[in-house]
């Protein structure tokens, strides 16, 4: 399968499940051992995934995707080592104060492993 094909069937996964809510879809873009990995969650097999995403549908009615490239980083990663720097809305949706995390991005993490009191390991990434 060409690159072309693999990112015609990604958005056609998001465009009729999650965009136009056509859940009859499913059967025919998914694999029998689909795994669907989010917020810390693994969801898996396509009946389970059917469940999972009506839940999804029903929490986050407005939700929608677009084909338009984006960079960035989980907000959910994001919030487990700097949850300073995330903002949930009222709806529930978690985004990401980047100028607030610029600092730690061009100064690197430092961390220290500390046995007895006394310094046993730094590191700085």
């Amino acid at each position: 399968m060409s690159l072309v094909e693999i990112k015609l069937t990604v958005r056609q996964f998001f465009d009729d499940i999650y965009n136009q809510r056509n859940l009859d879809s499913i059967d025919s873009l998914l694999t029998p051992g689909f795994v669907y990995h989010a917020r810390g969650e693994d969801v898996e097999g396509i009946e389970n995934f059917k469940k999972w995403i009506s839940s999804d549908r029903a929490a986050f009615p407005d939700m929608q995707f677009t084909d338009n490239r984006q960079i960035g980083f989980s907000a959910q990663e994001v919030e487990k080592l700097f949850p300073e720097v995330v903002m949930t809305d009222v709806n529930g949706y978690k985004s990401v104060d980047y100028g607030r995390l610029t600092p730690v991005l061009a100064g690197g993490v430092c961390g220290a492993v500390v046995a007895g009191g006394r310094c046993a390991g730094v590191g700085v990434a």
